[in-house]
């Protein structure tokens, strides 16, 4: 029978029970009433839930507070933790995540509820899993918050139904629907028993639901740990939200004290009334004091409703006040912004500490416990309890709210404190160490010797030290001007690919592939010359290929005709010589590649010497990255994932190439994997140990990484890494409208009309970064139809351009697949043929002559005060208007936006005086990377703020220096006129 479909009891019986301690639950079936018996009532849930221990004195269970509870303006509930602020975070949206942990909210209530729509929930566990992941295994990142309580709010379908949780036997228990089995999975995890997560349960109506919660979530716990360990109680917290709970409230501490605080939910409430919500809250009165008594005689917080008006800050205030006056201990927050206000109003004012001071030095001074005269009133025993209860709960709140934010130099002290521990957390975490103090210099030397980065890091993406490390060296300098490496690596990339030159593909240069080739690989190309003309021959062969494919011309070319700044070279692990061949099937021809590397360092230098920049693109890994021939073999098989041996000499590939380059500023960045497999297993883990790697190795590297073809998951990722700082991460997307089944069946003009890149639109402003590493003139035949001649190529070249001034509006950088070929001059694949005909425009900047240049730095000198003051007043105008009350620092604006004009004029003028190597355009640069460059000056100023003031920054304003910085660049391009 259902137990909640029964009459309610009176209030006055359930309010005596309760004092008995009796264990009753109001059921509303009308057929049958609840024994009240205290003796029945014992037996009949014996067996169903843990009965607390009674005091063999007085008779009361020992959960239940033994003393009074004194009940004043800040009242003092002992052994209750502070719950002043209860923040609730979507769970959906991971950058929602990292900013509540920054926020200095008691609790953090990560919601799976209302917050979240239900085609997102799933995306949500997943984010959640994610973070307690990193949390558990590594720890905070400096400047989050680890005082606060984390919570869990789960979904409530299934609970107001005819038929709940199913009944019987604890052990045989089941939860009433698919969403909350799955929410009450994520505390089941061994990295959620870690960090003892709470659960905020949502329209509870009895007591009887979230005993059924722990019931349940014990059971799951329990199959993944092992039961000789002990697992913690889970802690509960019940939202209050109906006329049926309010009804309810005396019976949910009839049995003992099972929850640890009580949330009031005015929105639902009123709706479960049918009525309006007041301004002054007058028809709330009784629910809210109802809840204030019965936790209070619990001994747990209560918690009060979310003010909605939560940009309105003097509300936020009058609401605290009130509910500070009714008793409340916290209250509900859904903004950040709300925090500081809640945390000041629901903690004792400096008036209040100075009075309890004052009159407990005079208790002390009058040595008696009786009345006496203190400015101007009486006061005795109560009074002095009061001031007891303020001081304790000021201090309490002190000792909280120190240290509450991690910092460097906390992180600091811990390790002085016990190094031996921290040896592997600091490991983790990739603090810089000051050389200027011994003692952690001595234990950056422990940590060299006692770990092993790859054993320790890798397959788990969450224990790699690259996540949560500090922005820069120590000696590192901020927000100086952008050097050579910079601009070359941040400015907007108009490129192309050097494809099948280092690792070959027989249907761009088939002149190496001779008759007897069974394949179209490079494993193809250079096992048939072996076999045929021997180990040196062949060794020749290759190195008389790769010093004469690219001329002289070729290079003036690229950089005269078409104003490229950057090229895109395709290696292969094979590439850096016979080391890297040994175990693997290259074996048997690593002398052919003795000195391929050599070669690749003189195109690096011969891009350089014209002003054109490098990305290396590590397009063939051991295995295989994926199935194709050009990944370096035939074998039509993505052996690189899941193969321990495969992995770790790509990683060993990778360091090589990166310390190799980390003093060349023309190589601009690495990529780790070209066209990964869908959804490749481990991928992700890979990268974040290669960036790990790579990091301590040239922190200054910007690392590229394949999106996998989706490019969705890639985006958030490099969004998540670039928001912690070290290497920049990158997403190379390639972009081709030829091999899809569903392109196929469009004409050239649909095509044409389907480019974009949309994948970006809700991303922007987030630190994300994507360059098009590949794209092409080419469509299928079935698209082409009988189109042909003329209108062909017309068609070909509108396709072209539409699509590489996409790429130069919405993101940082294209590369054309690709530059040439040995058998014609490349076609709508060809990169020189396609400039030729004006498909691939070079961007207005490139182009640009000396005079030009000149002209724009001109405009932006005499323009440069009047756009700053105009931009500050909009800024200031807007955001006073919009948020009147809310606390702002708008000067960080004004310093953002001298930052971010000053670099875009560093960038627009870096080309001014090169010459040489035949170039005869000057040409000018944008930067490209614009959020990712964005991302790394707020970095760079918020670790500027820890070095100066030695605790973190206020992030309620930092967002404002980033704006600045933004709207700096933007008002230099504007004023240019080139971008």
């Amino acid at each position: 029978m259902n137990r909640c479909a029964r009459p309610v009891v009176r209030l006055t019986t359930a309010i005596r029970h309760a004092s008995k301690g009796t264990r009753m639950y109001v059921d509303s079936s009308p057929a049958k009433t609840v024994d009240k018996d205290p003796k029945n009532v014992d037996k009949k849930w014996k067996k169903r839930t843990n009965v607390p221990k009674k005091n063999p004195t007085t008779g009361e269970p020992e959960d239940l507070p033994s003393g009074k509870i004194e009940i004043k303006g800040h009242s003092l509930l002992r052994g209750a933790r502070l719950r002043r602020s209860f923040l609730y975070v979507p769970a959906h949206k991971e950058r929602f995540l990292e900013k509540a942990l920054t926020s200095a909210a008691d609790c953090i209530v990560f919601d799976l509820e209302d917050g979240v729509a239900p085609s997102e929930k799933n995306e949500a566990r997943e984010n959640l899993k994610n973070l307690w992941k990193r949390l558990a295994t590594e720890g905070y990142n400096v400047g989050e918050n680890q005082r606060a309580e984390l919570c869990l709010r789960i979904n409530h379908e299934g609970w107001l139904g005819s038929k709940h949780w199913e009944q019987g036997p604890v052990k045989k228990i089941s939860a009433p629907s698919h969403e909350i089995d799955q929410d009450l999975d994520l505390l089941a995890l061994p990295d959620a028993l870690k960090l003892s997560i709470t659960v905020v349960a949502p329209k509870v109506h009895s007591p009887y639901d979230a005993r059924n919660i722990r019931a349940l979530v014990s059971k799951k716990q329990r199959k993944v740990v092992d039961r000789s360990r002990h697992i913690s109680r889970l802690e509960i917290i019940p939202t209050i939200e109906t006329a049926f709970a309010v009804h309810n409230l005396p019976l949910f501490f009839s049995h003992g004290k099972h929850f640890s605080a009580l949330v009031f939910a005015s929105e639902d409430y009123c709706a479960s009334l049918g009525i309006p919500r007041t301004k002054d809250h007058s028809n709330m009165l009784f629910a809210r004091s109802q809840l204030v008594n019965i936790c209070k005689a619990a001994g747990v917080p209560p918690i009060d409703m979310v003010c909605q008006d939560f940009k309105d800050l003097d509300i936020l205030k009058q609401e605290c006040e009130e509910g500070v006056y009714l008793g409340f201990e916290g209250k509900q927050a859904i903004h950040p912004d709300q925090i500081e206000t809640i945390n000041r109003i629901f903690s004792p004012s400096t008036e209040e500490v100075e009075w309890a001071k004052a009159l407990l030095e005079a208790v002390e001074k009058n040595k008696t416990d009786g009345a006496f005269e203190f400015e101007g009133k009486m006061v005795d025993r109560p009074v002095f309890r009061k001031a007891e209860n303020i001081l304790t709960k000021h201090n309490l709140i002190e000792e909280f709210d120190k240290d509450k934010f991690l910092s460097g130099e906390s992180v600091i002290k811990s390790i002085l404190a016990n190094t031996n521990f921290f040896l592997r957390y600091i490991y983790r975490q990739n603090l810089q160490v000051t050389p200027s103090i011994p003692a952690l210099q001595e234990i950056a030397e422990a940590i060299k010797k006692r770990t092993n980065p790859i054993r320790d890091s890798f397959p788990g993406a969450a224990s790699h030290p690259s996540h949560g490390q500090t922005i820069l060296n120590a000696d590192e300098p901020l927000l100086a001007e952008p050097l050579e490496r910079d601009v070359l690596a941040y400015r907007y990339h108009h490129g192309t690919n050097l494809g099948a030159i280092f690792v070959a593909e027989k249907w761009l240069f088939g002149n190496v592939f001779p008759e007897g080739a069974t394949g179209d690989s490079e494993l193809d190309a250079v096992k048939a010359q072996v076999n045929l003309h021997g180990l040196d021959s062949t060794r020749q062969l290759f190195e008389n290929f790769w010093s004469t494919i690219m001329t002289p011309e070729d290079w003036v070319f690229l950089a005269n005709k078409a104003s490229v700044t950057t090229v895109r070279l395709p290696i292969g692990y094979f590439s850096l010589g016979p080391d890297f061949c040994r175990s693997t099937p290259f074996e048997k021809y690593g002398t052919v590649y003795t000195n391929s590397w050599l070669y690749i360092k003189q195109y690096i230098a011969s891009a350089a010497s014209h002003g054109i920049a490098t990305l290396i693109d590590f397009h063939a890994l051991p295995g295989g990255a994926n199935c194709d021939s050009h990944s370096g073999t035939s074998c039509h098989k993505a052996e690189l994932w899941g193969n321990s041996k495969n992995l770790k000499l790509s990683v060993e590939c990778l360091k090589f190439i990166a310390n190799e380059t980390k003093d060349m500023p023309f190589v601009i960045g690495l990529q780790l994997v070209n066209e990964a497999a869908y959804r490749a297993h481990g991928m992700y883990e890979f990268y974040d140990q290669v960036i790990g790697e790579l990091g301590r190795i040239n922190p200054h590297l910007n690392v590229y990484i394949s999106d996998g073809w989706d490019i969705n998951t890639a985006l958030q990722y490099s969004i998540k890494m670039n928001g912690r700082g070290g290497c920049s991460v990158i997403v190379d997307t390639h972009k081709y409208y030829t091999f899809a089944e569903e392109d196929k069946k469009l004409n050239p003009h649909q095509i044409i009309e389907k480019v974009n890149l949309a994948e970006l639109e809700n991303k922007k402003g987030q630190g994300a970064a994507v360059v098009v590493g590949e794209y092409s003139c080419v469509m299928d035949g079935r698209s082409w139809g009988n189109i042909k001649g003329n209108e062909r190529k017309d068609l070909a070249t509108r396709f072209g351009k539409k699509q590489t001034e996409t790429w130069w509006r919405e993101c940082g950088g294209s590369f054309f697949w690709t530059y040439k070929m040995a058998w014609m001059p490349g076609g709508e694949w060809g990169f020189s043929e396609q400039t030729t005909n004006g498909a691939v425009p070079a961007p207005p900047l490139a182009t640009a002559d000396k005079s030009a240049v000149e002209d724009g730095i001109y405009k932006a000198s005499k323009s440069r005060e009047d756009l700053k003051n105009a931009s500050m007043a909009q800024h200031t105008n807007y955001w006073n208007h919009a948020s009147p009350g809310q606390y702002f620092e708008h000067h960080r604006f004004q310093d953002g936006w001298e930052m971010g004009f000053n670099d875009a004029l560093i960038f627009f003028t870096y080309r001014l005086n090169r010459s040489g190597g035949g170039i005869t355009r000057t040409g000018a640069d944008r930067i490209g990377m614009l959020d990712l460059w964005v991302k790394r000056r707020e970095l760079e100023y918020e670790t500027l703020e820890v070095r100066e003031k030695g605790k973190a920054v206020d992030k309620r304003c930092l967002w404002e220096f980033g704006h600045g910085v933004r709207q700096g660049i933007k008002d230099f391009e504007h004023v240019v006129g080139f971008c």
